[in-house]
């Protein structure tokens, strides 16, 4: 991986119009360039639910699948979740997620990508920019909003309309500012 080229973590929160986004967004990403992808898909991760009695500071005493799943995280320097809206806001398991994991979201920046309903996920959204704020990651000001009549949702991920394709360079082109500024400040502070 060259240092011009991020390494973006897409983070899917939802079962199958969240898998068929992440596949959307998988080619658009490559269209982009000076990305390298992995996807997460959380309905296929296995981490247990979050309790007090799980949640433990000894790393090693974590789960199986947590410590599992923590180098990809820590490997970062990024990461794009893809996200449906439950009830106006995220959905638990993605709440999870975020919190098994502390020092791999830190100083890295959040991109989002959300569908749903009437706003789109948008309220979800504004959810996920507190939270994750809230652990240490940079949300990016750029995001991809999509109706539930766009082709990502509907399985059919190859046709795209323009203003779609601006918002997904934009988001890339602040993550990649984001994750260049901020990799070189992790390196100097001893943060990853």
């Amino acid at each position: 991986m060259s240092e011009d080229t991020i390494r973006l973590v897409n983070i899917v929160s939802g079962a199958r119009t969240g898998r068929s986004v992440a596949n959307w967004f998988a080619v658009q990403a490559t269209r982009y360039g000076g990305v390298e992808l992995d996807v997460i898909d959380l309905t296929r991760t296995w981490l247990p639910d979050v309790t007090p009695e799980l949640i433990a500071e000894d790393r090693e005493q974590r789960p199986r699948a947590v410590c599992d799943l923590a180098p990809w995280l820590a490997a970062a320097d990024g990461f794009v979740i893809v996200t449906g809206e439950h009830h106006g806001s995220f959905p638990a398991l993605l709440k999870n997620t975020i919190d098994w994991f502390d020092t791999e979201w830190v100083n890295k920046p959040v991109g989002f990508i959300s569908y749903g309903g009437p706003a789109q996920g948008l309220r979800a959204v504004a959810h996920l920019r507190l939270v994750f704020t809230c652990v240490g990651a940079v949300p990016v000001r750029a995001g991809v909003s999509l109706a539930d009549t766009h082709p990502a949702c509907t399985s059919r991920p190859d046709s795209i309309s323009s203003g779609v394709d601006a918002a997904v360079g934009t988001m890339l082109g602040e993550l990649g500012q984001w994750a260049g500024i901020l990799r070189q400040h992790r390196a100097t502070t001893n943060d990853g």
